[in-house]
């Protein structure tokens, strides 16, 4: 099993229940589909007629004990892990597909309290990108609780109180209930809009409720609106991004339908991983009838949390992961299997790929094996290959004696020209550059006249460690260090590197140079504005981003305009890239949209949706191709 494999099902363990949960909001059906509840209540039908309900002022739960109620539930999930570093493969998407029957049933009502309790006889789940059979038990184990079912307490505005489970259960099948009670929690008000706080174990959700005007029923629009990964200290750093929104309807007394529409994605704490999240589902009541129920109030209730039994969260799933893979390995071993790899010529693919990520786990268990490392490149004891990967697990291990140990190499001229570029490369994947870091970058391009291959990659590494919000050592900004560096590297023909340093600042003060290229006759200086302003949070320079490849008359600028909108995953992109491959009037900035869309297609509903639009319009062959290519990967 490979290491990203090994990667995404520990996180689909810790994570995909609760992701059903929350990404279907309040449909207490649309989150119920992932996890089993309630054991069926026992009794005989009595009438297939609608049964009385007690007054309601929002329409919501006033059904009455005796009622259940039949859904039909169909969830389509996906979850992926991708590596932040550039010449890291990503995990190919885990994708799960729920079908069956949510039978609810309202077992007692009293002093404003509700009993009730969930079951899904005949849950069926199909996994798909996972080969190696890893989540299996996953999809067995949430099949079997799914029929075995759990009973809430709740209010009758739908906060549950308190959760019962079968005697039996699993500390795991536990969890997938606790995370499944937050999409029965789709909290009613009288008010017209309102909003309600959440806690999964993914992190802290808020919540915005509104009414939706609707035709004889009673709608309610659930919008996340605040998201925050459990352990993140940076909310900046996360790069938390979510879109969609879940409706309900609810009709005689309870839900009456659901359709959620979800996407989740954010940056893991370490910095190593972004994980990307994915929901599209649907709930509709098919019948309601009246059954003879037996209420039972007692027993052992656990108290509502969304939090895992033992407080595991995402990121605490993945570090036992890695507390597991570690054992036994040791520097020395590591490098053996590295050079073993790289005399084998596969020193590009996973294995390889997995050794560097255990050796900078425990470089950053065991500080002082940076300058292990280090020596082991200053006296040329390996060949480069091998060299360059102990470099790269320094710069995800990152804390201060490796960044040390990356500038040493980088400093030193008796080192191979190839591996002091791989120590300032593997400086992009530092979360925290030190001061010394920093000076030691800016120390060699102080004074330059020309810039080159090393002076660029340094160039680099200083936008990258102000997008991480380094500074001088006198307090000032590197963007303003690197706009200093522009007739260096205009000279050296490196404009596009530097506009490229300038860009992964995200710093909002280069707005003003951005528009100053922008007003350029050359197309090229036109593109550099554009880069300069891909990672901007001001407004301001979205805006002008967007304006460029709706109006530039040069095609190759709105296509450079399109690949940078492809690179984040807010809605406005996705927007964008719709817009563009619908409606641009070059074929290759179409493709390039088209290409953009499918690239997100797995975790983004709305580009899985403009790509089965287009499918419908395209009239160009090849780009009918292109679509038919990535609606299949």
């Amino acid at each position: 099993m490979s290491a990203a494999h090994k990667l995404l099902a520990a996180a689909v363990a810790a994570l995909a229940i609760a992701a059903f949960a929350h990404h279907r909001p309040a449909a207490a059906p649309t989150g119920v589909q992932p996890q089993a509840v309630a054991a069926a209540s026992a009794g005989d039908n009595v009438t297939a007629t609608s049964p009385e309900r007690t007054r309601s002022d929002h329409g919501g739960y006033a059904a009455v004990a005796g009622t259940r109620m039949h859904y039909r539930l169909d969830l389509q999930q996906s979850l992926a892990l991708q590596p932040t570093a550039p010449d890291q493969a990503a995990a190919r998407p885990f994708a799960s597909h729920a079908v069956g029957t949510l039978r609810v049933t309202v077992l007692d009502r009293r002093d404003g309290e509700l009993l009730v309790e969930h079951v899904s006889p005949d849950l069926r789940i199909e996994v798909v990108g996972d080969a190696d059979g890893a989540t299996m038990p996953w999809a067995k184990g949430l099949a079997t609780a799914m029929a075995a079912g759990f009973t809430v307490r709740m209010d009758q505005d739908g906060r549950p109180r308190a959760l019962r489970f079968p005697a039996g259960w699993s500390a795991e099948q536990r969890n997938w209930a606790r995370a499944l009670h937050a999409t029965f929690a789709f909290e009613l008000a009288s008010a017209d809009a309102w909003e309600r706080d959440a806690v999964d174990a993914m992190g802290s959700h808020r919540f915005g409720y509104r009414r939706v005007p609707g035709a004889g029923d009673h709608r309610v629009e659930r919008t996340r609106t605040v998201f925050t990964p459990h352990g993140v200290d940076d909310i900046a750093k996360a790069r938390v991004h979510h879109a969609g929104s879940t409706t309900a309807s609810f009709a005689d007394g309870w839900l009456a339908a659901g359709s959620a529409r979800e996407d989740l994605a954010w940056t893991m704490v370490d910095g190593s991983l972004r994980l990307q999240t994915a929901i599209e589902a649907s709930l509709e009541r098919q019948r309601v009838e009246v059954v003879a129920v037996a209420a039972d109030w007692t027993g052992d209730w656990s108290p509502v949390s969304g939090q895992h039994e033992r407080s595991l969260t995402a990121t605490q799933q993945l570090q036992a992961d890695w507390d597991r893979r570690l054992q036994g390995l040791d520097l020395p071993t590591i490098v053996q299997r590295l050079q073993a790899l790289h005399a084998q010529g596969q020193g590009h693919g996973r294995d390889h790929m997995e050794l560097v990520w255990a050796l900078g786990k425990l470089v950053q268990r065991e500080p002082a094996l940076a300058a292990r490392i280090a020596a082991l490149v200053h006296g040329a004891a390996l060949p480069e290959s091998s060299a360059a990967s102990l470099l790269s697990a320094l710069g995800m291990a990152g804390h201060d004696l490796a960044q040390a140990a990356l500038a040493q190499v980088f400093e030193n001229g008796l080192v191979p020209a190839g591996l002091r570029q791989v120590a300032v490369e593997s400086m992009f994947q530092v979360e925290h550059p030190s001061a010394a870091l920093v000076a030691s970058v800016q120390r060699n391009l102080q004074g330059r006249t020309q810039l080159a291959a090393l002076d660029q990659s340094a160039m680099l590494a200083l936008g990258a460690f102000a997008a991480a919000g380094a500074r001088t050592a006198e307090g000032q900004s590197l963007a303003l260090e690197l706009l200093r560096l522009e007739a260096a590297a205009r000279a050296s023909g490196a404009d596009g590197c530097w506009s490229e340093a300038l860009g992964n600042t995200g710093d909002a003060a280069l707005l003003p140079v951005a528009r100053r290229l922008l007003a350029s006759s050359d197309p090229n200086e036109r593109q550099r504005a554009l880069t300069i302003v891909r990672r901007m949070e001001l407004p301001a320079g979205r805006e002008l981003l967007i304006a460029t490849v709706r109006s530039d008359g040069n095609a190759d600028v709105r296509r450079h305009g399109v690949d940078l909108a492809g690179e984040c995953q807010e809605g406005w992109a996705s927007e964008l890239l719709a817009e563009r491959a619908a409606g641009d009037a070059d074929v290759e900035v179409r493709r390039a949209a088209i290409t953009a869309l499918g690239t997100r297609r797995a975790t983004d509903a709305s580009a899985r949706a403009a790509l089965a639009r287009l499918s419908g319009s395209e009239r160009d062959p090849t780009l009918l191709a292109l679509l038919q290519q990535v609606r299949q990967e």
